[in-house]
């Protein structure tokens, strides 16, 4: 018996001695991981429903009711994630980080309570080589017509619920994600400004591919109708031109003032794969937009616009997300948006927005579509203290079309928020 008492006790001393020992520093690691997201629960009372969606993502109006035209209900589809990882310097001392973000907003799970189980959406995922004022991005990231770069957020307005579908979509801004390689060079230019110049190169955008399902036997091995098992290749309008897209951008910021200007070319080759344009055949068409937005922030006052133009916009989230048919021609089209917002305290301000989007309409009209123009009309209260935000937003739409008249339709709307 003595053995084992001798054991215990040795083993008992080695133990308090490891214990009041100070631990040895760990070595640091040379790689840096970064987690940062947007939560939002909101709650919402509307007249009509709206499309994409209702709730968080409501963009404009379909259709009118006139009868038990009233909805309630909640939303957490926009909350994203964002997990990036940052490595040893490499390639002459640039900072190697790999990005990824998602949300939710892919709407429904399968089943009865499909709502209560949302599928995830991809939104970023590019590789990063940052050399400090020279940034290249390989992968899908914003497009640079919406302002976002490596030192500035997409421009946006200020919202509590209605972040990842800005109330400027379909009423004065375009732009979207898109894989691409894109160059960014920051420059310093005294006074507390940066100017920044990026080029982008990206596939050509059209219509998203559309492959046909058919239902499978229940409980068989062939898998689900509602995932689509792409058995051979499908590609769009955009990627058939043969051609890239482009886009360049200048953009000016400091603390309180901004000021970007941007464009984008790209091509569709609506014949099709393996067939030539000709007399009889779809037209090749031309992607073309412009867009410019500016902020300024004079004292508790903020002030913010931006404004677009061109022809083809659908791609871009544009055209009121119409595409014209193959056969059809161009649409042309123009928005605007502007906010104003007044900062009581660093926590509590109050905000007042308006927007348009504008298709010329005859061009609409041949194009055998149906959206005319919307208008977005909002006001909200926000409390914002340590990420922590509690917004109150009201949401005025109105939607001419060609044949429902202009629907129009309110939203009211309590939103709670922690962006970190």
């Amino acid at each position: 018996m003595k053995g084992p008492r001798i054991l215990r006790s040795v083993l008992l001393f080695a133990i308090a001695i490891a214990g009041s020992t100070p631990a040895v520093a760990q070595e640091k690691s040379d790689f840096t991981f970064a987690f940062h997201g947007y939560i939002a629960g909101s709650l919402y009372y509307q007249d009509q429903q709206v499309f994409p969606g209702n709730g968080q993502q409501a963009w404009l109006v379909l259709s009118q009711a006139n009868t038990h035209n009233r909805l309630f209900g909640s939303d957490v589809r926009t909350s994203r994630l964002n997990f990036s990882l940052a490595g040893p310097k490499v390639f002459a001392a640039a900072t190697p980080k790999g990005v990824v973000e998602f949300d939710f907003s892919n709407n429904a799970g399968p089943g009865t309570f499909g709502d209560a189980s949302l599928l995830p959406r991809l939104r970023l995922a590019y590789a990063e080589l940052n050399w400090g004022n020279t940034v290249v991005r390989f992968g899908q990231d914003h497009q640079l017509l919406i302002g976002s770069s490596p030192w500035q957020a997409p421009f946006v307005p200020a919202s509590a619920g209605h972040l990842a579908y800005p109330l400027s979509y379909q009423a004065g801004e375009i732009g979207w994600r898109l894989p691409t390689l894109a160059v960014y060079q920051n420059m310093p230019v005294g006074g507390g400004f940066n100017a920044e110049f990026a080029l982008a190169v990206m596939r050509s955008q059209w219509r998203a591919p559309i492959d046909t399902l058919a239902p499978t036997v229940a409980g068989s091995a062939a898998g689900s109708a509602t995932v689509p098992e792409w058995s051979t290749p499908v590609t769009s309008h955009g990627e058939e031109s043969g051609l890239p897209a482009v886009e360049a951008r200048v953009q000016v910021a400091s603390k309180d003032y901004r000021l970007f200007v941007a464009g984008h070319y790209g091509q569709a080759h609506r014949a099709g794969f393996g067939v030539d344009e000709a007399v009889g055949r779809p037209n090749d068409i031309d992607i073309i937009a412009g867009q410019v937005g500016g902020r300024a922030i004079i004292g508790p006052v903020v002030v913010q616009a931006q404004a677009y133009t061109g022809k083809n916009l659908a791609p871009f989230v544009g055209n009121l997300v119409q595409f014209q048919a193959d056969d059809r021609g161009n649409v042309h089209e123009w928005g605007a948006w502007g906010q104003l917002g007044f900062n009581f305290s660093t926590e509590l301000s109050v905000w007042a927005f308006a927007g348009t989007s504008d298709p010329n309409d005859q061009d609409i009209r041949n194009a055998g579509l149906t959206r005319l123009q919307n208008r977005t009309y909002s006001g909200m209260v926000r409390y914002l203290q340590g990420g922590f935000m509690i917004g109150l937003e009201y949401l005025h739409w109105l939607t001419n079309t060609t044949n429902a008249g202009t629907p129009e339709a309110n939203q009211y709307m309590v939103t709670g928020a922690y962006v970190f």
